[in-house]
């Protein structure tokens, strides 16, 4: 698993579009056990991409931007296929209070 599609970690996917991660990281091994994903903090970062909890290690890790971008030409150009928009509302969990969403990840925890 390296991130959840078009976001790091499950706890992410259950939130709405607007308030999972625009940017994270891709490629850096170190679980994150509370959100269950991989440790994908843009602020665990430099501009070029590697890791500050790790200085010696030269690896340079994918930055994945998910935002869209308006204007563009093409789906493609508008960064649509990496949105991380849609897979929401009742059938989700999106709307589930955070206690709740919570829980579900911890009992999927025990997989």
């Amino acid at each position: 698993m390296d991130g959840i599609s078009t976001v790091p970690t499950l706890r992410d996917l259950l939130n709405p579009s607007a308030e999972r991660p625009a940017v994270f990281y891709r490629g850096y091994d170190v679980f994150e056990p509370v959100k269950v994903g991989f440790v994908s903090d843009v602020s665990r970062f430099d501009a070029e991409g590697r890791s500050k909890d790790e200085p010696d290690n030269p690896r340079k890790y994918f930055r994945f931007d998910t935002q869209v971008k308006p204007g563009g030409t093409t789906p493609r150009d508008r960064n649509e296929g990496n949105s991380n928009v849609g897979h929401e509302g009742p059938t989700y969990g999106t709307m589930l209070s955070a206690q709740e969403k919570d829980a579900i990840v911890e009992y999927l925890k025990t997989f």
